[in-house]
């Protein structure tokens, strides 16, 4: 009887301590619950009696404190046909339990104007210039203000964009109404004066329209220099001088005819058209104030087209346009073809070309822009596109007119060409290829026409 009562103690109190001990679980929170604490051991077995067999094992296993599991029954029974107590080791507690997760709220995002470092804390996915703001923002001349609103910027860009080129006086600046690109001074800005010394005379510097002065050569003059402090040398023309049909040409003093579309020139005065646009003589397109509306490329120079860097389409940091020249081996037609050589690796390779002066727009709908195209050296994507572009500050459009699955064979003409329809005022064209993969090569452009409705 005493035995039975001394194991039921025994039982009794270890089933009491392991509820005592047993762990809560832990519930979802927003913050991280830690570990619980390990379990308690269980208590030792009775000793068996003289001749019966041992004593229990160790009794219940302790329980895991808050959070944890309870522990092991590890304590042994007593051997056979002794007194000997069980084993008094006890039972091992229970390893930590982890706590619950965090709880998974979203956090809202900012409205615009609010203070952020990355797209994904604002409402609009734009963080420009710290804010979130109404729109990725990030032509050179253009930035985000306080209220979340991107606008057109006076002076210098607003970093981290890229500073104007130039150099003074002909260093770019943002005018206040173009967003996407520096504007440059034209001819009309004064480098350097002309000077005659002696018998030498040397034309005046001037803007060239892209951020450096012009080097015009110094000449002998046959009678000496002019009297009167004219900086010029004897019987040379001057501005007025010269018939309907001709200007004066600073370089030789002569009066000389007027310049042709597409041939270069460094002012106004030089081209018949009266419109002299990145130092190419361009025919009138509209009121818009002058621009090109054909380039075929026979002068030997890329007629006012450049590496596009609108940000309207993934150019800035894009593929990269290495460097835009001219070919007279490979053209279409005429003595030379614009030359394109481009790196990418499914990024853009696009040159683009001004059709008005600053600050001037042309509606293009109904407009057609057409060129020959030809693209050498790695094999295309199927997926790769070639695309006709409009765009000025205010819009873009694109329209496809090439597609790689198209493209059967390279180093092949194509003669494309695309009609805006929809409404754009713009003051570029641009011609760019979409590669949609790593690209190495070369694009050639020839003929390139804009002719109206």
């Amino acid at each position: 009887m005493r035995f039975l009562l001394g194991r039921w103690v025994v039982l009794t109190l270890g089933s009491v301590g392991a509820s005592l001990l047993a762990g809560s679980g832990c519930s979802e929170s927003r913050s991280f619950t830690p570990h619980g604490g390990a379990g308690s051991g269980g208590s030792a077995g009775a000793g068996g009696a003289t001749t019966s067999a041992g004593g229990q094992s160790g009794a219940s296993a302790g329980a895991g404190a808050p959070g944890g599991r309870a522990g092991t029954t590890s304590a042994a029974a007593g051997t056979s046909m002794t007194n000997e107590a069980g084993s008094t080791s006890a039972g091992a507690g229970g390893e930590a339990a982890e706590g619950g997760a965090a709880g998974s709220a979203e956090t809202a995002k900012s409205a615009l104007g609010t203070r952020c470092t990355a797209d994904a804390e604002c409402r609009s996915d734009h963080c420009t210039d710290g804010v979130c703001c109404d729109s990725a923002c990030s032509g050179q001349c253009e930035s985000c203000n306080a209220r979340g609103q991107c606008g057109a910027v006076s002076g210098k860009p607003v970093a981290p964009r890229a500073a104007c080129a130039g150099t003074t006086p002909c260093e770019g600046t943002c005018d206040g109404s173009e967003t996407k690109a520096c504007s440059f001074p034209d001819s009309s800005t004064l480098c350097v004066a002309a000077t005659c010394d002696g018998n030498s005379f040397t034309p005046k510097s001037v803007c060239d329209g892209s951020g450096a002065c012009t080097e015009p050569d110094s000449r002998t003059c046959a009678n000496g220099c002019a009297t009167g402090g004219s900086a010029a040398c004897a019987a040379d023309c001057t501005p007025t001088s010269c018939a309907s049909g001709s200007y004066c040409d600073d370089a030789s003093g002569n009066c000389l005819p007027l310049l042709d579309t597409g041939a270069s020139c460094s002012a106004d005065t030089e081209c018949a058209s009266a419109s002299c646009i990145a130092r190419v003589c361009c025919a009138d397109v509209s009121a818009c104030g002058g621009g090109c509306t054909s380039w075929s490329f026979d002068s030997r120079t890329t007629e006012g087209w450049v590496a596009d860097t609108d940000p309207g389409f993934p150019v800035n940091g894009g593929g990269t346009t290495n460097g835009v020249t001219t070919s007279t081996t490979t053209a279409h037609d005429g003595g030379a073809a614009l030359a394109v050589p481009g790196t990418a690796n499914g990024q853009i390779v696009s040159v683009t070309v001004p059709i008005c002066r600053s600050g001037s727009t042309q509606n293009l709908a109904g407009f057609t822009l057409s060129a020959w195209v030809r693209l050498t050296g790695t094999a295309l994507s199927p997926d790769s596109f070639v695309f006709f572009d409009a765009w000025s500050a205010s819009g873009s459009v694109d329209n496809p007119v090439l597609t790689g699955d198209s493209i059967v064979v390279l180093d092949t003409w194509y003669h494309l060409s695309t009609t805006f329809s929809s409404t754009i005022d713009a003051d570029h064209v641009a011609i760019r290829l979409n590669p949609e993969m790593s690209w190495s090569g070369t694009m050639y452009i020839d003929s390139v026409t804009l002719t109206g409705p």
